[in-house]
């Protein structure tokens, strides 16, 4: 337990440092306006993938505390609608249901792989929420619905090959997965947060 503990603290200070210094090339970069919610929207979105890699592996290898795992990735969810709601009062609560509706079906596609059921369905219902994501931040934040769309469904295909690498043993592409999860997501939060002044982040 504490040595596959040791090795993900590892493998994540290693991908962060990776990601820090390397720019994405799929979606191409962009400079936000505002440099402090440029900050808060990579810790917040980096927390996201960090906290669902470790539910995902101890849900996966049976591992203990899933419950606490579950409740800190729940929190996540919560900071990231607060988030939003400090550009627009009053919409982070829809948007932090969407979110939790987002990891929710998440552990349905863990749930149905786990047990040997088909998970086609789960996966789709997955997307259909990624889209309503994509629909409720697109006026919140000021930018087009098909480029957070696309973005965000790039998000779930690589939580699926990361997912699908772990439980078939394949580590070392497990790890690469994880790496463009990472990557993107840190892309992405700041593609979300390209459009909003400083005068919108009060933190």
């Amino acid at each position: 337990m504490k040595l596959i503990t040791i090795v993900l603290v590892c493998i994540l200070v290693v991908v962060v440092l990776w990601i820090l210094t390397s720019r994405s090339e799929r979606f191409g970069s962009v400079e936000p306006k505002c440099p402090k919610a440029q900050k808060e929207s990579r810790r917040l979105w980096y927390e996201h993938v960090r906290l669902t890699r470790i539910y995902l592996v101890k849900y996966l290898d049976d591992l203990p505390d899933l419950e606490d795992a579950t409740n800190v990735l729940m929190r996540n969810q919560e900071d990231i609608g607060s988030f939003i709601d400090s550009f627009v009062p009053g919409t982070g609560e829809a948007v932090t249901n969407l979110l939790k509706e987002h990891i929710l079906g998440a552990v349905e596609i863990l749930k149905d792989t786990k047990e040997g059921r088909n998970i086609e369905q789960a996966v789709a219902e997955w997307y259909v929420n990624a889209d309503a994501i994509s629909k409720a931040l697109a006026p919140i934040l000021g930018l087009p619905e098909d480029k957070i769309k696309e973005m965000m469904h790039y998000h779930l295909k690589t939580t699926l090959d990361e997912a699908t690498y772990h439980l078939t043993g394949d580590y070392e592409s497990e790890e690469k997965a994880y790496c463009a999860v990472v990557k993107h997501i840190i892309e992405m939060a700041d593609y979300l947060v390209s459009n909003v002044p400083c005068s919108c982040n009060k933190r």
